[in-house]
């Protein structure tokens, strides 16, 4: 039961449900990098790279927030003692190496994509999360964690840097509301969730008008999701509290991987968007279980 207890703290550290999203980001920009004709070591190594500096970096997001952590959220697993501040910190760390790693193992385009994102994490976790340039770092990390997949291949210059806009916007929206999710204390944030989800849409129908992303079917599975996003936000905006905010959060969060999922239709294979929805299952089932905001 012990040793149960202790796999479950660390899941929660790591934040293991969320980690599905980041492997959805490589998963897509693959596809579309490579029209479906995957080398799978390559895909396997960017995989496991990704994973590796996501979870570093929730990992780092608990042990420089320890001192915060233990007035506002006593019960996670660095303050209420469950694992100790230095073994955080040498396991976060030492994913993100891990994560460089896999990475220089595809090519050195790889690698110098991973150390940017790994800079792009200590960044954050450490120096600057309040204020819009904690935002723009979150969103560059989602960036360049699409980049990273996209390396799959040669990059495509300047087109591999717009197919990675949508992305950004995203989740800087995203990262603007979870700045009220303990507090509730302004709905600024909100307005700016749904203009970051909205440009993320727009930027989508651009990108397929201008030949980027090749096929426009998935527009209508994104006007859907579109709507179904607005839909609880506006909920949230009528029941602004902390609980309202974090099951938005929680439901954002995850939405990046039917995003990436219709990203992957519009500019790869048709079947692309089912790959890459799988990963929405285990990241809902552990989520059950394990808390992702």
């Amino acid at each position: 039961m012990m040793a149960k207890t202790r796999i479950l703290s660390y899941a929660r550290l790591m934040r293991l449900p969320a980690v599905f999203s980041a492997l959805s980001n490589i998963l897509a920009a693959s596809l579309i990098a490579t029209q479906g004709d995957i080398n799978v070591l390559t895909l396997l190594a960017l995989l496991t790279a990704s994973a590796c500096l996501y979870l570093g970096g929730m990992v780092l997001n608990d042990y420089y927030d320890a001192e915060e952590d233990k007035k506002e959220r006593p019960n996670r697993p660095i303050p209420s003692g469950q694992i100790s501040l230095k073994t955080a910190g040498t396991l976060g760390y030492s994913l993100l190496v891990g994560g460089v790693f896999f990475a220089a193992m595809v090519s050195n385009i790889s690698l110098m994509i991973a150390i940017a994102l790994a800079i792009c994490i200590v960044a954050y976790d450490r120096l600057s999360k309040s204020g819009y340039v904690g935002v723009i770092l979150m969103g560059s990390c989602r960036s360049l964690n699409w980049l990273l997949g996209l390396s799959a291949a040669p990059l495509l210059g300047v087109s591999s840097f717009l197919l990675i806009l949508p992305i950004f916007f995203y989740i800087a929206g995203l990262t603007s509301l979870s700045r009220v999710e303990t507090t509730a204390s302004s709905k600024y944030p909100l307005y700016m969730c749904v203009a970051g989800l909205t440009l993320a849409v727009l930027l989508i129908v651009l990108l397929v008008n201008n030949g980027i992303l090749i096929h426009n079917w998935p527009l209508l599975l994104l006007g859907m999701g579109y709507c179904i996003l607005l839909s609880r936000l506006y909920q949230t905006w009528v029941k602004f509290e902390p609980q309202s905010i974090q099951k938005s959060i929680m439901i954002l969060l995850m939405g990046v991987i039917p995003f990436d999922a219709i990203m992957a239709a519009a500019g790869g294979p048709w079947w692309g968007v089912i790959l890459v929805a799988l990963l929405w299952f285990p990241g809902k089932v552990l989520s059950r279980k394990i808390y992702i905001t």
